[in-house]
């Protein structure tokens, strides 16, 4: 246990203490300077399946004091930075007097009123990335308790708590594993509570399935006002839960085969000057004529204008791609339930019944059996059957023993 900690604490020392030595340094030896901003970049990243990423990006110019030129450099922000600038606003830049640290954009070189995430290399991360990352180490740490006190309970919730974040996997080991041991544990011992377990089972993957499934944010009764929108960008998703990074580097998803689609649009809120980006998420070809540079007609929160949705779209995609994937594993678990554990039983009884058989796997158990039923043990050492059954019974464990060794050499 202890060198388990030893080891998660060294890995999470790695990644943090160069960022806390270089935000003390920066405090501390860091050059303040004025620049201004020359251009905003509100888009989103859409680099393949269902991923998407909402990005927000400052092009600001400064002028390091030892440096008779301005520079231009562009980092991402955070969405209330973002939109709290305009272009040639003021902002304090603050860098190193290093000019090689100053080339680590984040550690040498930032804007000084952003948050500290929005130092990293991407920007800063998105809610559900946190969240994620948050259920994974109290996932650990539930593993880690229950492998210390040796807590069943303990050690499931752990699991489940990592099945939510890795949902395709959570229905796999339902369908495929947990459905077949309890839906035996239920027939072999009735009345133990395994069918309610298998009922909680199946209902609670496919509600966590469909609650991951990305979907776009539903609006809220009240304030919702209607604008038009431009299409800036359509991408037809084939795949959930596909986690590809910004340079298109893919890690694939699930295949489903209802299909839908991820529509960037572009629109300027009632009571505002600059138009904002939103995503929405809809049934493939539920809005005709559907392309980049299209008008379209939206409703949006006018709290949250970020939450976008297309008129006349529908969204029956969570659903069927759940169904589908639903489908897919409890299906393949009831093939091994009523096919392969079936036949897999009649298959030990067959061989436990006959004798013949049964020498190919037990010999010794073959030659007890065949002592009862025939008692040719007792007949005379020079009687010709006795030797025959002994020659056959002889064959039958030198074939089984070179069969065992050819599986052990892989042949």
């Amino acid at each position: 246990m202890r060198k388990y900690l030893a080891g998660l604490m060294f890995f999470v020392a790695l990644a943090i203490v160069p960022w806390v030595l270089t935000s003390a340094y920066m405090k501390s030896a860091g050059v303040l300077v004025n620049g201004s901003v020359i251009e905003k970049r509100e888009t989103f990243l859409l680099p393949g399946g269902d991923t998407a990423k909402h990005i927000f990006e400052i092009t600001y110019e400064y002028r390091p004091l030892d440096s008779l030129y301005a520079e231009t450099v562009v980092q991402r922000v955070d969405s209330t930075f973002y939109r709290s600038l305009r272009t040639g606003s003021s902002v304090r830049v603050r860098y190193s007097p290093s000019r090689l640290l100053r080339t680590f954009g984040g550690m040498g070189l930032y804007l000084e009123d952003a948050s500290i995430l929005s130092r990293l290399r991407s920007g800063p991360p998105d809610q559900q990335d946190i969240e994620m990352a948050a259920a994974l180490v109290v996932a650990a740490i539930f593993v880690l308790i229950a492998y210390r006190s040796r807590s069943k309970v303990i050690g499931v919730i752990g699991a489940v708590i990592a099945g939510v974040c890795f949902p395709m996997t959570l229905i796999a080991a339902c369908g495929v594993l947990l459905f077949p041991a309890l839906f035996w544990a239920s027939r072999r011992h009735p009345g133990k509570g395994y069918v309610w377990a298998l009922i909680v089972t199946i209902i609670s993957s496919a509600g966590v399935a469909y609650w991951r499934v990305p979907r776009s944010s539903s609006l809220p009764p009240d304030a919702i006002a209607n604008a038009n929108a431009t299409v800036r960008q359509v991408r037809v998703a084939d795949e959930l839960w596909s986690d590809t990074w910004e340079d298109y580097g893919r890690r694939a998803g699930e295949h489903i085969l209802q299909p839908f689609q991820m529509v960037e649009l572009e629109f300027t809120p009632e009571g505002t000057s600059e138009p904002i980006r939103a995503l929405d998420r809809i049934d493939l070809n539920s809005v005709a004529q559907l392309r980049e540079g299209s008008l379209v007609r939206i409703q949006y929160s006018v709290l949250e204008p970020d939450s976008v949705r297309i008129v006349g779209a529908s969204r029956k995609y969570p659903r069927q791609a759940v169904s589908y994937l639903f489908c897919l594993m409890y299906g393949a678990g009831g093939v091994i339930v009523f096919v392969f554990i079936p036949l897999a039983n009649g298959v030990k009884k067959l061989f436990r019944l006959s004798p013949v058989l049964r020498a190919f796997v037990d010999p010794n158990a073959a030659i007890a059996r065949l002592g009862q039923t025939n008692n040719w043990s007792r007949l005379p050492k020079d009687d010709p059957r006795r030797g025959q059954i002994e020659q056959f019974l002889r064959a039958v464990q030198s074939a089984r023993e070179d069969l065992r060794k050819n599986s052990d050499r892989g042949v």
